[in-house]
């Protein structure tokens, strides 16, 4: 957390002669446009900022996960947008259990697309098989959630982290 707010070290800069003559670019950045409202995870922006990040300073192995609910728009039709945000803040939950167990950042690309860029753990599969129960589990057929994960293990850090 910052000891100073941006205000109070503009105050500074203006009261003192020796730093009054520095110009000064103000930027601000709002909590919001770094996380999802709904889901409290990173938007996409950033997490794509805080990979280039990742990797210029960490050399461990690491592992990109793609999270796709499939047909969410009729979830959203048939059910309410009520229970949409119900589904997208519970995958969110899961992801953010997952991520306590090594080193990562996730986000909420889009309605329905889910990106972890985190370190390498030993099975991806106990994960995705716990995202799949905890999907049953929110209905029984016929109206099952149905979701696709995709894992590249290991990414090549020649490619670029939106590949």
């Amino acid at each position: 957390m910052p000891v100073l707010s941006g205000a109070q070290v503009l105050d500074i800069c203006r009261s003192d002669p020796g730093l009054s003559n520095i110009p000064i670019i103000v930027m601000t950045q709002e909590e919001e446009a770094e996380r999802d409202p709904l889901t409290g995870l990173y938007s996409g922006d950033f997490f794509f900022e805080y990979i280039r990040q990742i990797e210029q300073y960490n050399d461990a192995p690491m592992d990109a996960i793609v999270i796709d609910i499939e047909h969410f728009h009729l979830i959203n039709e048939i059910f309410g947008r009520d229970e949409g945000d119900r589904i997208l803040k519970k995958v969110a939950s899961l992801i953010e259990s997952e991520l306590k167990d090594g080193f990562g950042i996730a986000c909420r690309l889009s309605a329905d697309t889910f990106f972890i860029y985190h370190s390498c753990p030993e099975d991806h599969m106990a994960f995705a098989n716990r995202m799949i129960a905890e999907m049953d589990s929110l209905y029984r057929a016929p109206a099952k959630i149905r979701i696709r994960i995709g894992i590249n293990k290991d990414v090549d850090r020649n490619d670029t982290c939106e590949q």
